[in-house]
């Protein structure tokens, strides 16, 4: 019999879960469960011969005919080869973009980056990309969700710009690992925000105020001993901050002036150590395994927070409002190429990375790194020496008037 509105309607439910069928298309029928719900239904066998049922939608929501018609076109996809109701479940069991997110830090950012940016992904991960499309299907973000986030995080545009670097990679190893067609990144054509550059380098007159302080803090003790050498260490070697507090006293070689990393984040370096970077290092105490160990913890190394945070008090007290502690690393680079030092020299001083650079660091040898390392230091001491000059000339020349 034709299933219709009259017969629908005087099904009752009974103890177990029933299906009556319509006699007019074959495996169109309503299911009728205990609790008296009653949904239309799709019978069919796939293009493997496998039994499939497929739920159209509910009785009283959905008319009869309404849901005869949806039938007729699920059955002529069939026909298609199609198979509606293993789509319909691989869409609900589909990886949300929260388990995208955690493979792709288990399975890429934890093998493949350093543990500083990993940690960075992990940040960013979860205060701005779970809370925002956490829950979203993996499969089902647009260019416009995309673009909604990045929208969102305007004010902060150098952070908006790494999470839309970082789902640009998390959605291009989702195509690889199946979870979106191929070539469906949405990231692709979101614009990035312009970012100003953020590096700064001190001046002559900038360098002996810094000096000036430095040395003061010495004298009256109010910054500790390790950060002031901290900072002078960045000064003198152009390190990055994370080799800096990381090195071990086993990893220096006095005699050799150089500090010898096993890992940078370019990977084994040799951090060369000028004339006045020398004498720092060798009137550090050895009171723990590390070069710079922490304050409270002699064991455990100085936090590039806490060196970070000593700073920004140098920098308050010389007016040099705006700088940060990497830029120290930029005035070292800096001022060995406005000194006449070659772009080779400086990258393989600094670590550099870049393929072509790399390959022309590979037949220099470690003896004019050296001279570069002494040859920068040198201008850098010149230059305090001179502000310290000027400052006593200034002292001295009301006292003659």
């Amino acid at each position: 019999m034709r299933l219709s509105l009259t017969r629908i309607n005087a099904l009752s439910a009974g103890a177990k879960e029933f299906i009556e069928w319509d006699d007019e298309l074959p495996g169109f029928g309503v299911r009728v469960k205990p609790s008296g719900v009653k949904s239309y239904v799709l019978q069919y066998r796939n293009a493997d011969g496998l039994s499939r049922r497929k739920t159209i939608g509910r009785h009283g929501v959905q008319t009869v005919e309404e849901a005869r018609k949806a039938a007729r076109k699920l059955k002529a996809a069939v026909e298609q080869g199609e198979d509606p109701a293993a789509d319909s479940r691989a869409r609900r069991n589909a990886p949300t973009v929260e388990a995208l997110c955690e493979r792709y830090y288990e399975e890429h950012a934890k093998v493949h980056k350093k543990p500083r940016s990993a940690k960075e992904d992990r940040r960013l991960i979860d205060k701005r990309i779970k809370p925002a499309i956490g829950t979203m299907k993996a499969a089902a973000v647009t260019q416009n969700d995309v673009t909604k986030l990045h929208l969102a995080l305007r004010k902060t545009p150098y952070e908006a710009n790494r999470v839309l670097a970082l789902l640009s990679k998390m959605f291009k190893l989702a195509e690889v690992w199946g979870m979106r067609p191929m070539g469906s990144n949405p990231v692709l054509h979101v614009q990035r925000y312009p970012e100003r550059k953020r590096e700064g380098c001190l001046d002559p007159e900038e360098v002996g105020r810094l000096d000036a302080v430095l040395s003061k803090a010495e004298q009256t003790r109010e910054i500790h001993p390790t950060l002031i050498a901290g900072i002078r260490l960045l000064f003198y070697t152009g390190c990055r901050l994370s080799e800096l507090v990381s090195i071990r006293w086993a990893w220096v070689d006095l005699s050799a002036a150089s500090v010898r990393l096993p890992d940078s984040k370019t990977g084994p370096k040799t951090v060369h150590l000028g004339n006045e970077a020398l004498p720092i290092l060798t009137n550090l105490p050895r009171q723990s395994d590390y070069v710079l160990p922490a304050i409270k913890n002699p064991e455990a190394p100085l936090s590039g927070a806490t060196l970070d945070h000593a700073w920004r008090r140098v920098r308050s007290k010389a007016g040099l409002q705006g700088y940060r502690l990497h830029d120290l690393r930029h005035t070292f680079a800096s001022w060995g190429v406005n000194g006449g030092e070659s772009l080779p020299i400086i990258g393989a001083l600094l670590g550099h990375r870049e393929m072509q650079t790399t390959q022309r660091y590979a037949h220099l040898s470690q003896s004019p790194l050296k001279k570069a390392a002494d040859d920068i230091n040198a201008r850098m001491r010149a230059a305090i020496e001179a502000a310290e000059n000027r400052q006593k000339a200034a002292t001295i020349a009301p006292a003659i008037d």
